[in-house]
């Protein structure tokens, strides 16, 4: 059975002029469904009390973009500015603002905002909030923690600058390399939850195993690294994924997609 068409559950609005509460920003968008991308401008809220406004340095690319920007979630709304992996300079901060100054690098993830005020989120798993979460993009802006027009979604970090709730925001440690510091705020966080769910950092001894060793596996194989584990098994689609394996330092590696599952050589 065929799903729905993407250009036809895709939406648009328009970005207008920018209001006294907004200030303009470059950003690299897909206008409308199926087009490119290319340089727009769009409009951010200006800092509030509780806001932190960074210029952006860096922002990682994750395959998320890909199917938000290609519709294949049918709930796109362009322009689309995709980016949830953002890595920045502090360049100005709300009279609230105590854990961020100007000069800082920080990084946001991808939400935005929660209603801060359910169970969930007092219990600070903010992305199981039970009113929903503001995604950095594509989503919708509400309990007023995303400045500007209210109408528009949300814009992510394929642009000059941003300005998040301070709630929302990181500070990125010194001596973290910054051009290379923004997948860990997605791909990184995915892969570390589940290691500290079941042990791997409060010294338990165990092995563990990565299922599949593209984007996030390898991600987990260096996280599992860090963290001093010597045994870090490989469950593989292919035998030439080996090379990876053994570079980011896991061993041994099992082939999974086999009648029987066997060791790569």
């Amino acid at each position: 059975m065929q799903g729905p068409n993407p250009a036809e559950t895709a939406k648009y609005k328009e970005i207008k002029a920018p209001r006294e509460d907004e200030y303009r920003d470059v950003a690299w968008a897909i206008p409308k469904y199926g087009e490119k991308f290319e340089p727009i401008w769009i409009n951010r809220g200006n800092v509030r009390d509780d806001d932190v406004k960074f210029e952006m340095l860096y922002n990682g690319i994750c395959h998320t973009d890909c199917h938000i920007g290609l519709n294949h979630l049918h709930g796109t709304t362009y322009p689309c500015v995709p980016g949830h992996e953002l890595l920045g300079k502090v360049v100005e901060v709300g009279k609230n603002v105590t854990k961020f100054a100007i000069g800082d690098h920080v990084g946001v993830g991808c939400m935005v905002g929660s209603c801060l005020e359910c169970a969930h989120c007092l219990a600070g798993d903010e992305q199981y909030c039970m009113k929903g979460t503001i995604m950095s993009y594509n989503g919708d802006r509400k309990y007023n923690l995303v400045g500007g027009d209210q109408d528009l979604q949300t814009f992510g970090g394929y642009s000059a600058s941003h300005v998040v709730h301070q709630h929302f925001v990181v500070k990125i440690p010194e001596g973290l390399a910054l051009d290379k510091a923004a997948p860990i705020l997605c791909a990184g966080i995915t892969m570390y939850d589940p290691l500290r769910n079941w042990g791997a950092t409060s010294g338990k001894k165990m092995t563990i195993g990565i299922i599949g060793v593209g984007g996030l596996g390898t991600m987990g194989i260096k996280l599992s690294k860090a963290l001093s584990w010597s045994r870090r098994r490989c469950h593989l689609h292919q035998c030439q994924q080996r090379g990876t394996c053994q570079r980011e330092g896991c061993h041994p590696f099992l082939r999974v997609n086999q009648p029987r599952v066997h060791r790569c050589q």
